[in-house]
């Protein structure tokens, strides 16, 4: 399976994802009733269904956005859970249901092999905070989640940081355009390219994608960004640039 993902998804968290949710699936009646503890699995599957989203698109060119809001599915919820606080309240009083507490031990494990390898976690656990405001004022402050767990009995350490773009979003666009080259797929590729790229997909509400500074400064991009350009075709790019041509135009007509 691994040979098979996409070079911008990493394949070990996603996996690790998936075998925690299938642990709590083959052991679901020894979590019955267990008070807090579903915030963990609501933490889990959303970010399993955010991955789910990204490989349909990166591999098919399929959006399932397109069919369902993914960031309405946490309003549902009457008080929004958070699985950081589920897991800093165990630190400091361990579940007695042995259970969830070893449960919680292989999500500590987990994290710790991740940060091992330099991996993110975000693919593996991430809270998603839902915020009904105008899109133009939307600001994210993404939280990491480091575990340590120097022997089986001690409880997990949280460590919350903010991501530094510079890190996470280190490209700017004149690195894009020299990494893809002066053509892609027979097209020659610029900064138009560039930019119609970005339109078509909503790229600047991608926050994996795309890093805006709040006041001033220069935009950044992830390095997930490249093979994402790098495996579109040349009838999504003809479509792309087209319909960035109309768009622009139409919306010189408007200003007029």
């Amino acid at each position: 399976m691994k040979d098979f993902f996409p070079s911008n998804i990493p394949y070990e968290p996603v996996a690790k994802n998936i075998n925690a949710l299938l642990t709590y699936r083959n052991n679901a009646i020894h979590f019955y009733n267990q008070r807090g503890f579903s915030v963990i699995i609501f933490g889990l599957t959303q970010t399993s269904i955010i991955n789910f989203r990204d490989l349909m698109l990166s591999m098919f060119n399929i959006d399932i956005a397109n069919e369902m809001t993914i960031s309405l599915l946490p309003l549902s919820f009457g008080t929004q859970p958070d699985p950081i606080e589920f897991l800093q309240k165990a630190r400091s009083n361990p579940p007695k249901n042995k259970a969830v507490a070893q449960f919680v031990r292989e999500i500590s494990q987990a994290t710790t092999e991740l940060e091992s390898q330099n991996l993110d976690t975000y693919r593996f656990l991430t809270v998603f905070t839902v915020n009904l405001q105008s899109v133009k004022k939307v600001s994210s402050a993404d939280v990491v989640v480091g575990v340590k767990v120097a022997s089986s009995e001690d409880e997990p350490l949280i460590i919350k940081r903010r991501v530094d773009p510079n890190i996470t979003h280190p490209l700017r666009q004149t690195h894009i355009l020299k990494k893809i080259g002066s053509t892609l797929k027979g097209i020659k590729f610029t900064t138009f390219t560039l930019q119609a790229i970005i339109w078509k997909y909503d790229i600047k509400n991608k926050a994996h994608l795309y890093w805006r500074p709040d006041k001033g400064g220069t935009i950044q991009y992830s390095p997930e960004i490249v093979p994402f350009i790098n495996r579109l075709s040349l009838n999504v790019l003809e479509s792309a640039i087209n319909g960035y041509k109309e768009f622009r135009s139409k919306r010189r007509l408007r200003r007029r």
